[in-house]
């Protein structure tokens, strides 16, 4: 995630957007974006995108989701935009096969061609990641042309893995 991943918007009509797919492997991609102008000046924005996978072996899944809000002031002697973000990741590993599962699947049994019937080494490795951004930047204008910037950039950072 960049601070230039996340987008600003000034629109004449609310707007949404709305997609729903069916991925690989028993996977679902949604992503959804509100955005609308209060008026001339102000303008805010709500986003939401969520991905799963579920792969072909056992404790073999992947998840992301990501919430954005921003929020957008312009006038001639003042500019504010701020954005909050809120992201996890998940990772399900398996470690691979165990020795009697690449067995199995080496016999050519028909037995063992499905693959999620075969056994693994981890049955709970888990990896979770999640990131909280709250990003403010503020633009005051003062006559004589001296401006005045303040920045504020708050990231906390939250990484959890479960072996």
């Amino acid at each position: 995630f960049s601070t230039n991943d996340v987008y600003f918007y000034d629109v004449a009509y609310p707007m949404t957007e709305l997609l729903f797919k069916s991925v690989f492997s028993q996977g679902q991609l949604t992503d959804a974006l509100f955005t609308t102008n209060v008026n001339r000046k102000l303008n805010f924005s709500l986003s939401f995108k969520a991905l799963r996978s579920l792969g072909k072996y056992q404790n073999s899944l992947s998840g992301s989701k990501q919430f954005t809000f921003t929020y957008n002031y312009n006038s001639e002697k003042f500019r504010s935009k701020s954005f909050y973000v809120s992201q996890k990741l998940e990772k399900h590993e398996n470690g691979g096969l165990s020795e009697l599962s690449l067995s199995d699947f080496d016999s050519e049994d028909p037995v063992f061609d499905e693959r999620s019937k075969l056994s693994v080494k981890f049955d709970d490795a888990i990896n979770t990641f999640f990131l909280n951004s709250l990003h403010i930047s503020k633009i005051l204008f003062v006559p004589s042309t001296l401006v005045l910037i303040e920045r504020i950039l708050l990231d906390i950072i939250f990484f959890n893995p479960k072996i």
